[in-house]
Formats: C-alpha cells, structure tokens, sequence
C-alpha cells in the first residue's frame, strides 16, 4: 500500500500548469492584486504534471490567473483595458 497525502502537503505554492506563460519575457503568472492585472516573473521548483511549484515571485494576496493569454496587459494600459471592479468591502 501507499499512502496518500494531501496535495495542500506537497505543495502550498502550487498553480495550475496551464497558468504559467514561459517565452521570450521569461517564466511569468498573470495575477491580480488589489483590483488590477500584472504579469510576474516566476521561479519553477517542481513539475507535478498538471501543477507546477513554485518557488519565487509570488506573494501572499496575489490571486493567480488559471489561464491566461499572452495578450493580456497591464489593467488601464493603452490599450483601453478595463480595470477590474472590486467588491463591496
């Protein structure tokens, strides 16, 4: 038998492999954090198959987008893009 554990044990710092975006500006996550969109530059630690640990670059409060596109940019950069509403508070 093996014994199973619980992936929040192997990894707290785990996003979805489909969230990372590795080209020519590097290994980056699309996150979202006090209402607006950035991309950030990222350390990869491990490859879980359809997760990815990782070990720089991330802070407590980003929220990681699950899949984003490279043509995603900076929230109010000139290409007009709305900056996310926030919620009551």
């Amino acid at each position: 038998m093996v014994p199973l554990v619980a992936s929040a044990e192997i990894c707290s710092d785990c996003v979805p492999a489909m969230a990372v975006s590795i080209n020519a500006q590097g290994t980056r996550v699309a996150v979202v954090r006090d209402g607006a969109l950035t991309w950030k530059r990222v350390e990869i630690e491990g490859d879980l198959g359809d997760r990815l640990a990782i070990s720089t670059g991330l802070e407590e409060g980003d929220v990681v987008v699950a899949a984003p596109s490279d043509r995603m940019v900076r929230a109010g950069a000139s290409c007009g893009a709305p900056r996310l509403a926030r919620g009551p508070q």
